[in-house]
């Protein structure tokens, strides 16, 4: 926490410099684009003092990168844009399949859009890593690995139709990660997807979550939290913050 204050302190002039300077060139060179203004921060009082510190700025959403928060962390920041009136967010730098799920839930209920972006189909590729297509979870897969036979193919990608995991491993370099980097991205889409479509209540998306195998107490825990979320959104944020821990 100490080194979080120390970084959020030595950067934030910068960031509000920047953040009304974008605003401004937005409003000059391309009116017609939307902002979404970069959120630096580590806990809800550096996001007051940031944004006490541009209260001119026009925006249309805030990018926000997840960095290490919890599940529980990033909901906490999404309820008080939500307060704050802000309804369109993008994540930057993940791709987990609980935060997909969040992502998807807050889509549905709190906000008009929510988007991510994440390297991790690719690098994950390029590292001969399969992503499983229920959890989001890497599997190992390169030419050393020893794989057992009897590990069914289940992924329903157009990729590995009609596969095994054998001849995935067995393909030369450069195939396999062209390979993996196609299932990868396509697990990521489908998962969004599903999730987003079973979003239109807490029981459905429970129901997705554990069709694909995902953690209990990782499904528990989200679906408890939006739930406080939900409950809590028109109160004072810190009813949410104590509730969450």
């Amino acid at each position: 926490p100490a080194d979080q204050k120390l970084e959020f302190m030595r950067k934030v002039g910068f960031n509000a410099i920047w953040a009304m300077e974008c605003s401004d060139l937005r409003k000059q060179i391309c009116p017609e684009v939307q902002f979404f203004l970069p959120i630096q921060c580590y806990d809800l009082q550096q996001l007051d003092q940031f944004l006490s510190m541009i209260p001119n700025c026009q925006y249309d959403g805030f990018s926000m990168p997840i960095r290490n928060l919890s599940v529980d962390g990033i909901m906490l920041f999404l309820v008080r844009f939500y307060q704050l009136g802000v309804r369109q967010i993008h994540l930057l730098g993940t791709s987990k399949i609980m935060i997909i799920a969040l992502a998807a839930f807050m889509a549905r209920h709190f906000f008009s859009l929510v988007s991510f972006d994440a390297t991790t189909w690719r690098k994950w590729a390029e590292l001969s890593w399969y992503m499983n297509p229920h959890t989001l979870l890497a599997e190992r897969i390169a030419q050393n690995v020893i794989i057992d036979e009897r590990i069914a193919m289940d992924c329903e990608c157009p990729f590995c139709k009609g596969k095994t995991f054998t001849y995935i491993k067995n393909l030369p370099e450069t195939e396999r990660t062209n390979f993996l980097r196609c299932h990868n991205w396509w697990s990521i889409e489908k998962a969004t997807r599903d999730l987003f479509n079973a979003s239109g209540s807490l029981l459905e998306l429970e129901r997705c979550l554990r069709a694909r195998g995902v953690a209990a107490e990782n499904i528990d825990q989200l679906c408890t939290g939006l739930s406080l979320a939900d409950a809590l959104k028109d109160c004072d944020i810190g009813a949410l913050q104590s509730q969450l821990g």
